[in-house]
């Protein structure tokens, strides 16, 4: 079971290296986890996160977790309830995350007109850039989907990116 296989290949090593102490001088480790919502089974993500939740209460366990997630009911519900010491982070709520998206999403069209022979002060438009900020609501995989599709090097990138802007391809041909 996903129990078993945590106590044995995780807590029990992790202790023994520690001493089993709290106070143990052995540096603090960090385990990361990221796309727990990507676990189809949310039987199983429950599992998982009381299993987490348990180990980590005990003092002696010299563990921290970091997870990484979609907000999904299940797990916000999980983590509403969980009496241990918890950090919540929305990735879209941190101030600078619009900013950051732009930042990426300009240099990135910059580097692709580049290579497309096209003239970075006037493409793309910076309204459609404003659009792809808007669109991302804050979560750097939509900027960098985007910008894998519009960099595609056997495509053109005013035609990829007028297909995910919404506008029908220049060319006439269907994408």
């Amino acid at each position: 079971t996903v129990e078993i296989q945590f106590d044995q290949l995780i807590a029990q090593p992790f202790l023994t290296i520690s001493g089993g102490e709290p106070t143990s001088p052995t540096p603090m480790r960090v385990i990361v986890i990221d796309g727990l919502d990507e676990c189809a089974d949310t039987d199983l993500q429950e599992r998982i996160l009381k299993i987490i939740g348990n180990a980590v209460a005990d003092p002696r366990f010299p563990l921290r977790f970091i997870i990484s997630s979609r907000p999904e009911a299940d797990i916000q519900d999980f983590f509403d309830q969980f009496h241990s010491p918890t950090l919540r982070i929305d990735l879209a709520e941190v101030e600078n995350a619009f900013r950051d998206i732009e930042t990426y999403l300009i240099s990135e069209f910059a580097r692709i007109a580049v290579e497309q022979q096209l003239d970075p002060e006037t493409w793309p438009d910076e309204g459609n850039i404003d659009t792809l900020v808007s669109k991302s609501s804050g979560q750097f995989i939509y900027a960098t989907t985007v910008m894998k599709c519009v960099g595609d090097k056997y495509e053109s990138a005013v035609a990829q990116l007028n297909v995910i802007l919404g506008f029908k391809p220049s060319t006439g041909k269907s994408l």
